[in-house]
This record gives structure tokens, sequence and C-alpha cells, in this order.
């Protein structure tokens, strides 16, 4: 807890403005992308659920599940994106899941050990939010401002 508030709580409400700005600024129709790299994927994940606005999600490095660090006596992702009973209610997958129609690429993701998850696991543990067709699961990430374009783009 940070000011007593879950610091991924706050990381999402700071994404959750700075989209709600920009779509007040270019206007509903232009959909607002986000990029996250490693610890900013949950909240951003988290942001884009809450958000309609967040039309395209770009998460590179993430963590997959917050069951791998439930499951893990050694993990390293930190707590700080970890929502106090939230494995009762749901887990990153049903959160991805809920995205749809809005276009989301994974990419490179670790469990909570901080170990990559292989192509096949990812999509396994995302199957059903693979099923929707928005959903990408990619082995590698990119984060240059190059391939950040392209995926932009795409």
């Amino acid at each position: 807890l940070i000011l007593g508030r879950p610091l991924g709580g706050q990381r999402t409400a700071d994404i959750l403005a700075l989209a709600r700005a920009l779509r007040d600024i270019n206007g509903p129709r232009r959909p607002v992308v986000v990029a996250a790299l490693r610890g900013m994927t949950v909240p951003a994940l988290f942001a884009a659920a809450l958000e309609p606005a967040i039309g395209r999600l770009y998460l590179a490095g993430g963590l997959s599940t917050f069951r791998s660090i439930a499951e893990n006596e050694n993990y390293t992702h930190s707590l700080a994106d970890f929502v106090p009973g939230i494995l009762a209610h749901t887990d990153l997958p049903e959160v991805a899941a809920a995205l749809a129609p809005r276009r989301a690429i994974f990419a490179a993701m670790v469990d909570g050990k901080g170990d990559p998850l292989s192509l096949a696991d990812a999509r396994r543990v995302y199957k059903p939010a693979l099923a929707g067709g928005h959903l990408e699961i990619r082995e590698k990430a990119e984060w240059s401002a190059a391939g950040l374009a392209r995926i932009i783009r795409s």
C-alpha cells in the first residue's frame, strides 16, 4: 500500500486519466492506443478493461496470471499490482477476454517467478480470450520506436 491505496490501483487510475484526456482532446472516433512494458502491463490491462476509449492494447513482458504468483513459493513479480482477494473473482485472462472486440497484443509473457511463458502455454492459459478473435499472443516483444509504430498501425 502506498498512501493507503494499492499501487496497482493508483497506476490504473493514472492510465485512465491519461486515456480520458486523450479521448477528450482527439475526439471519440480516434481510439487511444496503450503500450505497456513489464510492471505496467497489469495496470494497463485493468485500465483498458475499464475505459472503452482505449481501442488497442500492447503489453510486453507482463505477468500472465495472478494465479502463477499464488501457486509459486518463490515469485519475483512485484505484489504492487496484486489486488487482495482478486482470485476469488477473476484473473488476468478473464480481464483480457472482457476487452472484446477491442484489439490486444500480449507479447513475451512471464509467470509469477519471472520465467518466460512458452507460446503454447500462453495460448492455453488465454484460450477463452483467444476465442474472441481480438487477442493476439506473441512469443517475442518489440519495444522500439519502429516496432511500436508498426503495432499501432496494424
